[in-house]
C-alpha cells in the first residue's frame, strides 16, 4: 500500500533536511578549520625548493658543475630557513662539497670587472671592503634584467608539507661547467654572474648594527658598547672607500651615490659577516694587509644554521679545490642538519651573527668596569672602593669579567676583593690581584658586594625586558633581545641561589 503524504508535509520533511545538512556541514567546516589549523602548528618544518628564487638558485648551481647534497632548503619553527636532510645521514658522511668556483673571496672580486679598477687605483681596499663593493654592484647588475616585483621570495606564503614535497629533483646530475673558454684559460664572470645566488639572500639582518636606537636602548651595556663600535665600523669603512666607489661610475648608467648608500653597503656587510665561513688567506698585494682575507661567501652552505651541540668538521679541501663540511654526528630523514659556528655565548652570537640560542651552554653575562660595575661602585660613594677600581682599569685587570650559572669568574672575584680592599687591612693591592689568600673581613665584603652586584643586575635588566616591545608580531631581532635578557636573568637568579653567591672563599 502506497502512502501519499500531502505536498505541505513533503516541503516541512525535506527543508527539515536541509536545515540538517547545513548544521552539520558548517559544524564539519569548523572542525576541519580547527584541525587544519592545529596541523600547520605542528608542522616543524616547510620546504623552500619549490620557490622560484630556489629553483633558480639549484638549475644555475647545476649548471655549473654542483654535484648536489642530500639537502634541501627549507623552513623551520624557532630556527627560520635552513637545511633539511633529503635521507639519513650517518657519522663521518660528507655533508656538502662546494667547489672553489662558487666561492665569493677577494680573489673573485680581483678577477671581475672591478679588478682593473682596483689595479689603477691609487687606494687599497681591504678584503671586507672589496667584497661589500662587489656584492653591490652584482645586486644592481642582477636587477636591472629582470621585474622588480620578481626578485624578492614570499617565504610567508602557502608551501605545501615537507613531508609530501618530491626532493629528489632539486639537484639532478650535474652539467659541464663552463667557466674557461676553448684555450683552457679562465676567463672573468660576466656581471649578474651571482643572480641566483643574491636572490636568496635576506633582505636585512638582524644585527645589532641593524637595530633600531629603541631597540639598542635596550640592549644590555656590553653589548651595547659593542654595537655602536660595530656601526661606527661599518661606518668609517664605507666613508674610506667611497673615493674608490666613485672611480668605478663608468661601469653603471646610473650614479654611484643611488647605487652604493650605506643602506646598500651595510647589507653588503651584514651578508659577509653573517653568512661567510673561514678560508685561508692568499697573497693579494693590491689590498690593505697584503693578503684576500680569510673568509668566503658559500651559497647553499651558508643556509646551514648553527646549533651548539652539533658536531661537524668544516674547512676547504686543497687537494679536492672543495669547501667540505662532514657531519660528526648522524642526523636523521627530514630533521634539519646544524653545523658549530664556534663555543659562542649568545652575546657573541647576536652581535655577530644576529641570532641567540636556547638553550646556549657558552652563555655567560659579561661585565666591564666602565659600565654596569662603575655604576655599582660609584652608588657606594666610597673613595676607596673609587680609587681601587681605577687602579684595576689602569692596569688592564678589569678584562674577562663574567658571571655564568655556576657563579663569578676569577677575574671578577678578584677585582671584588680588590674593592673590598681597606686602609687598614694589612695586605698590599698587588697581593689581591695575584689571588693571594685575604683576611676573612675582606672575604665577607667580597661576599656582600657580589650579592649587591646580582641584585643590581637583575633590577637592571627588569627593567631593560619592559622596555622591549611586546606585540604579537614582532621582529626576529626583538625576540632575540627578549630571549637574551630573559637568559641573564636566570643566570643571576641561579647565581643568586648559589652558597655565597659563587664567591669562593679561596682562589
Amino acid at each position: 500500500m502506497v502512502v501519499v503524504y500531502p505536498c505541505s508535509t513533503l516541503f516541512f520533511f525535506f527543508k527539515m533536511l536541509n536545515s540538517i545538512d547545513e548544521v552539520v556541514r558548517s559544524r564539519m567546516g569548523r572542525t576541519s578549520r580547527r584541525r587544519r589549523k592545529k596541523r600547520q602548528k605542528e608542522r616543524s618544518s616547510r620546504s623552500l625548493s619549490h620557490l622560484e628564487p630556489y629553483v633558480n638558485l639549484a638549475r644555475w648551481m647545476r649548471k655549473q658543475g654542483f654535484t648536489g647534497a642530500p639537502l634541501c632548503p627549507t623552513t623551520f619553527v624557532g630556527t627560520g630557513r635552513g637545511l633539511a636532510a633529503t635521507k639519513t645521514i650517518k657519522s663521518n658522511d660528507l655533508l656538502v662539497a662546494l667547489p672553489k668556483r662558487f666561492l665569493i673571496t677577494a680573489d673573485t672580486v680581483l678577477q671581475s670587472y672591478l679588478g682593473d679598477y682596483i689595479v689603477r687605483s691609487k687606494l687599497h681596499l681591504t678584503p671586507l671592503q672589496a667584497v661589500c663593493i662587489f656584492l653591490v654592484s652584482e645586486l644592481w647588475f642582477s636587477h636591472t634584467s629582470v621585474e622588480p616585483q620578481k626578485i624578492t621570495p614570499c617565504l610567508d606564503s602557502v608551501i605545501p608539507d615537507l613531508m609530501h614535497y618530491n626532493f629528489n629533483s632539486f639537484f639532478d646530475t650535474p652539467s659541464i661547467c663552463s667557466q674557461k673558454d676553448s684555450t683552457g684559460a679562465s676567463r672573468p664572470l660576466q656581471a649578474g654572474f651571482w643572480k641566483p645566488y643574491l636572490f636568496v639572500l635576506p633582505n636585512s639582518y638582524s644585527c645589532p648594527a641593524f637595530f633600531t636606537q629603541q631597540l639598542c636602548d635596550t640592549l644590555p651595556p656590553v653589548l651595547s658598547h659593542h654595537a655602536t663600535e660595530q656601526t661606527s665600523f661599518v661606518q668609517v669603512a664605507f666613508r674610506s672607500a667611497w673615493p674608490f666607489i666613485t672611480s668605478i661610475q663608468p661601469l653603471f648608467t646610473r650614479p654611484v651615490s643611488s647605487i652604493f648608500t650605506f643602506r646598500a653597503f651595510l647589507w653588503a656587510w651584514g651578508t659577509v659577516n653573517t653568512r661567510s665561513v673561514y678560508m685561508q688567506p692568499h697573497p693579494a698585494p693590491l689590498l690593505t694587509g697584503g693578503t684576500t682575507g680569510d673568509f668566503a661567501l658559500a651559497p647553499l652552505l651558508d643556509l646551514l644554521n648553527h646549533s651548539p651541540t652539533a658536531q661537524v668538521a668544516a674547512g676547504y679541501n686543497e687537494q679536492r679545490g672543495c669547501y667540505e663540511v662532514r657531519t660528526l654526528s648522524p642526523c636523521e630523514r627530514w630533521k634539519q642538519a646544524f653545523i658549530a659556528y664556534g663555543d659562542h655565548s649568545n652575546h657573541q652570537l647576536l652581535l655577530e651573527y644576529g641570532f641567540v640560542t636556547s638553550p646556549n651552554p657558552y652563555s655567560l653575562l659579561p661585565l666591564h668596569a666602565e659600565d654596569e660595575l662603575a655604576v655599582f661602585v660609584a652608588n657606594r660613594l666610597e673613595k676607596s672602593m673609587q680609587k681601587n677600581l681605577m687602579a684595576l682599569v689602569e692596569r688592564g685587570l678589569d678584562r674577562d669579567m663574567t658571571i655564568g650559572a655556576g657563579g663569578l669568574s676569577w677575574n671578577l672575584q678578584v677585582v671584588l676583593r680588590a674593592l673590598a680592599l681597606k686602609p687598614h687591612h694589612r695586605i698590599s693591592f698587588g697581593d689581591v690581584v695575584v689571588g693571594r689568600s685575604v683576611p676573612t673581613s675582606m672575604q665577607a665584603m667580597a661576599t656582600k658586594l657580589a650579592l649587591q652586584l646580582c641584585e643590581q643586575l637583575v633590577n637592571d635588566r627588569r627593567q631593560r625586558l619592559a622596555k622591549v616591545p611586546h606585540g604579537e608580531r614582532r621582529h626576529e631581532a626583538t625576540n632575540s633581545v627578549i630571549t637574551l635578557l630573559t637568559e641573564e636573568l636566570e643566570i643571576l637568579q641561579q647565581c643568586l641561589s648559589l652558597p655565597n653567591v659563587g664567591v669562593q672563599n679561596s682562589l
